[in-house]
């Protein structure tokens, strides 16, 4: 069982869309270009020392983790690796996607929970990124 904390309903996708939409101030959402297939080159790759917000988030939310999987598939996805990281201090081998998309549920928990990693779960979402950026320069082959 996880102890990821959650929101209490299902959220439609159209419920999603509608909250992100934004309002008179403008959009409120994150995400620049959803497409789990883009190819990414190094350089869309935050640095592991770059600061949560907003470029970590940006780059987490430029992958469409919802559109990937269902969100459950997501924190299965981030727990997996988590665990593996907090027990041995490496992540699991683990495609590029799916990689993506424990980084994009990572960001979205924190944004549920209104808070920012620290700590060892800030070195989490790093070795995340590091090994995001391993793949992609090794054409995100695992």
């Amino acid at each position: 069982m996880s102890d990821r904390l959650l929101p209490e309903e299902s959220i439609s996708p159209e419920q999603t869309a509608a909250l992100l939409g934004g309002d008179e101030g403008g959009p409120r959402s994150l995400i620049t270009n959803p497409a789990p297939s883009s190819p990414l080159s190094i350089a869309d790759v935050p640095d592991i020392t770059a600061p949560w917000y907003p470029t970590i988030c940006q780059f987490a939310l430029s992958f469409d983790g919802y559109a990937y999987a269902s969100r459950e598939h997501l924190m299965a996805l981030a727990d997996r690796q988590q665990d593996a990281f907090y027990r041995g201090g490496v992540l699991e081998p683990m495609p590029l996607n799916e990689l993506r998309a424990a980084l994009f549920f990572e960001q979205r928990n924190y944004r549920w929970n209104e808070t920012e990693p620290g700590g060892k779960d800030l070195r989490f979402v790093s070795a995340l990124i590091a090994e995001i950026a391993n793949q992609v320069r090794e054409g995100g082959a695992k």
